[in-house]
């Protein structure tokens, strides 16, 4: 799992705010945007929010934390390959000895067909441990997106826009509201209700 995969998979994930209807469907919205003054259209610079926003900024934490752990853990299992293989090899070799041509022959077969199966099992693992990571990955990216979300309706609704769009996905005008999205999730963090000491 390279870090450019998982950031990659970031990036799709982020696209889902390339186009958000605000009102009305799909078509209605299009039409909407074409005969619209800009004042109705906004746009976001994704590159900033993941850049300044603090979830997104945590979430690439959460990312490089797990790539770590991954990539230790596939160490961990090439060094066990390792040692089944040098184990493997040791009990072949003893087990030759003194053989004809043809035992030795089904000897290292049968060795061969062992080894085979402890890196079947091995690489089945390394598998699961990345579709776990996968998965929590996603479950974290899909709670900052809804977040997001959320935030860009509230200030799509305060500056009564119609459409909002990915900067990328924007040719000219409209109007941007990536400031207006970072200010009001530095207010809500502030107005958050601290949550109770334990004792």
């Amino acid at each position: 799992m390279k870090s450019k995969k998982i950031f990659s998979m970031l990036i799709f994930g982020v696209a889902i705010l390339t186009v958000i209807v605000m009102a009305g469907g799909f078509s209605r919205a299009v039409f909407s945007a074409v005969k619209a003054p800009d004042s109705t259209i906004g746009y976001v610079d994704m590159d900033r929010i993941q850049k300044e926003h603090p979830d997104f900024i945590s979430l690439m934490s959460v990312i490089n934390l797990k790539e770590d752990e991954f990539n230790k853990f596939r160490s961990y299992l090439n060094s066990q390959l390792e040692g089944i293989q040098k184990d493997l090899n040791t009990q072949m070799e003893q087990e030759k000895e003194g053989k004809s041509s043809d035992d030795q022959a089904k000897i290292e077969q049968k060795y061969q067909e062992q080894f085979q199966t402890k890196q079947n099992e091995l690489k089945n693992q390394l598998n699961q441990k990345n579709s776990e990571i996968n998965d929590y990955i996603n479950q974290q990216k899909t709670t900052v997106m809804d977040k997001l979300k959320k935030v860009c309706q509230e200030v799509a609704d305060e500056n009564k826009l119609t459409l909002v769009l990915d900067k990328s996905a924007l040719l000219c005008g409209g109007t941007d509201i990536t400031q207006n999205i970072l200010d009001k999730v530095k207010a809500n963090a502030k107005n958050a209700t601290p949550a109770p000491k334990t004792n």
